[in-house]
């Protein structure tokens, strides 16, 4: 079942639950951002509960463009610190001029690192490839407060 709550600071909360499995999924809106050397991507902020236990939050998103793998596999702060980049998947899509290639990523969040690294209401973070590719999300940190408030 799907339904929205809105958060104490405005922000629209998406859940998905699921009774049956006692699962329920909390997402904030999408964040768009472009990476470097063309493309697009999108990102969520999201916690899940699964058999009355809270997960932690993340940032889950994904990287589509046209051309050679960028196998994007970090995530720095601004500054350098390092983050828990977790690559969930590539995919290859339409090949009909030239392909489309998507990396699915995932990022965990600790309030620590929320707390260390956001600058006015902003947490930036750098994703990286190893092929020297990168693309910047910025997350608004009301997201994280609202997908927090709203998954008590």
């Amino acid at each position: 079942k799907k339904s929205q709550f809105t958060a104490s600071n405005g922000v629209v909360v998406d859940v998905n639950s699921d009774d049956f499995a006692g699962r329920a999924e909390y997402s904030a809106p999408a964040i768009k951002f472009e990476p470097e050397n063309g493309g697009s991507g999108y990102a969520l902020v999201a916690k899940t509960r699964h058999a009355g236990k809270l997960g932690g939050l993340n940032i889950q998103g994904f990287i589509m463009y046209s051309g050679d793998w960028r196998f994007y596999s970090s995530a720095i702060y601004k500054g350098g610190a390092e983050d828990q980049f977790k690559n969930i998947g590539r995919d290859v899509g339409s090949c009909r001029y030239r392909c489309t290639l998507t990396e699915n990523f995932m990022i965990d969040l600790t309030p620590a690192d929320v707390e260390k690294h956001a600058e006015n209401g902003v947490l930036a973070l750098q994703i990286r490839g190893k092929s020297a590719d990168t693309a910047i999300v910025q997350v608004p940190v009301s997201y994280i407060q609202a997908v927090n408030e709203v998954a008590r």
